[in-house]
């Protein structure tokens, strides 16, 4: 036992002589480095593993105020910008033809996938809009599917031509596709279309008169013709309206704001002829101002006013383009009065 306790003090010293000795640092020389080690840090086995969701990530509390979920991809049928409740129909499609049929309306149909930026910004820009919105609660049962959805996928079977993205489709209560909006679909090109397509085909006329009703319709004609002239009224001269000269604006057209001032709104002219002339204008201008711009663009000076499209509505000269609610990029008609 006493030489068991003696090999292990005998160890002891061994170990301690073994210890390097801290050297004599000379301030001129370069320390060694010291030498390098790897620790691996091990997670409890009773600890349940994180697991981190990396589509949705919250940002920073304290930079940006409230966590914002970030994207890293655009979801097939997640909605960046939601389109207004209020302008959406919430029936299914033959629901939305049944009601149009009741009410003289058409229905515009919007098939969507969201992986596409596109419609992402048609939902921004376009659905947003109060002059689309105006129009659309006016002539329209607005009905939006998703691609990869069941009724979706039973659109694109009945209509196999649909194969743009975003689509933009007009159909009647009857179920025909009379009307497609394909290619960029901007504010300025769906507002156009539409109100092309309105001038064209009226929601009054979509009803369908029976054989009783179109003869009915012929009766009423064949009475609405004008009397034959008699020999004594044919001698009498026509009397001659007095000519009148053609009136003058009474105000210079308002020089154009530039792209970075502040309360300007962008209006859509669509002239005599059926031409759009764009430009912008200061909200605070008024619709005389808008005039004397009008008859600039005409070859020969007339009396004219500006009305809007849906509803149909005269603007009055002294009105603002804030006083009277006109959207930016809004549609207005240009007419001759007599």
């Amino acid at each position: 036992m006493h030489r068991h306790g003696g090999d292990a003090a005998v160890t002891h010293q061994n170990i301690a002589r073994e210890e390097p000795e801290e050297p004599d640092f000379d301030s001129t020389q370069t320390r060694a480095p010291a030498p390098t080690f790897v620790q691996n840090l091990y997670q409890s086995i009773h600890q349940q593993p994180r697991v981190v969701d990396r589509r949705i990530m919250p940002l920073d509390d304290d930079v940006y105020g409230e966590p914002q979920p970030r994207f890293d991809r655009y979801s097939p049928t997640q909605a960046m910008f939601p389109v207004p409740p209020n302008l959406l129909f919430r029936g299914s499609f033959e629901d939305a033809k049944e009601v149009a049929k009741h009410m003289g309306k058409f229905v515009l149909v919007n098939i969507q996938n969201y992986s596409q930026f596109a419609c992402h910004t048609l939902d921004r820009d376009v659905w947003a809009s109060d002059a689309v919105q105006s129009i659309m609660k006016s002539n329209f049962i607005f009905i939006q599917l998703q691609e990869n959805s069941e009724e979706g996928a039973q659109f694109l079977a009945f209509y196999p031509n649909a194969i743009s993205r975003p689509f933009i489709g007009i159909v009647s209560p009857t179920g025909e596709l009379v009307e497609e909006i394909s290619g960029k679909v901007s504010l300025e090109r769906v507002v156009e279309k539409i109100t092309e397509f309105l001038d064209q085909h009226q929601p009054r006329q979509v009803q369908q008169l029976s054989e009783d009703e179109e003869l009915h319709a012929a009766m009423m004609a064949s009475l609405a013709q004008p009397l034959p002239v008699t020999t004594q009224q044919a001698t009498q001269p026509a009397p001659q309206p007095a000519p009148q000269p053609a009136p003058q604006p009474t105000l210079q057209a308002p020089a154009e704001p530039g792209p970075d001032d502040a309360n300007v709104s962008t209006i859509i002219f669509r002239m005599l002829d059926g031409t759009r002339v764009k430009r912008r204008f200061f909200v605070t201008n008024t619709v005389q101002e808008l005039l004397a711009f009008v008859s600039t663009q005409l070859p020969q000076p007339c009396k004219l006013q500006i009305s809007r499209t849906y509803p149909k509505l005269v603007l009055q000269p002294h009105d603002t383009i804030e006083s009277a609610n006109l959207a930016n990029n809004e549609l207005l008609v240009v007419e001759r009065v007599e």
